[in-house]
């Protein structure tokens, strides 16, 4: 079995976003211009740790709601934040995260937050709980 390459020294471009580069980018969602659309979205999408990475990705989940998505992001979106719920590998204001998956799939926020009751972890457990109690007020 061949293993993947190991990530290189040098950080990812989205890793070395500053808090004003997110803070830019979060104001280009005002517009729902494409290109920032998809700058976002390629954001939420990535595994980021950087100083203020967590509180921008929640903040452009909110704002990407008012915004006319495509299909493909919209699947990109659910299958990224549900696959964080799934495997119990979130971190904190990932509510807003989940807040935006049944807006865009329904069915599968709903599903993911059944299997995800009967799950091993505690926190996944708690969390799909929570996206069951909302999930018909955020459709």
């Amino acid at each position: 079995m061949q293993h993947p390459a190991r990530p290189t020294a040098t950080p990812a471009p989205q890793e070395r976003l500053t808090r004003q580069d997110l803070h830019a980018m979060l104001d280009g969602l005002t517009t729902c211009d494409p290109w920032e659309v998809e700058r976002c979205v390629r954001f939420v999408l990535a595994e980021t740790q950087g100083v203020w990475h967590n509180r921008a990705r929640a903040k452009m989940c909110r704002r990407l709601k008012h915004c006319a998505l495509g299909r493909t992001h919209r699947e990109q979106l659910v299958a990224c934040i549900l696959g964080r719920l799934r495997d119990g590998h979130f971190t904190e204001q990932y509510r807003d995260q989940l807040r935006l998956a049944p807006r865009l799939d329904r069915p599968a926020a709903e599903a993911a937050a059944h299997a995800g009751m009967a799950a091993d972890k505690a926190h996944v457990r708690r969390y799909s709980a929570w996206l069951l109690a909302r999930a018909g007020d955020m459709a």
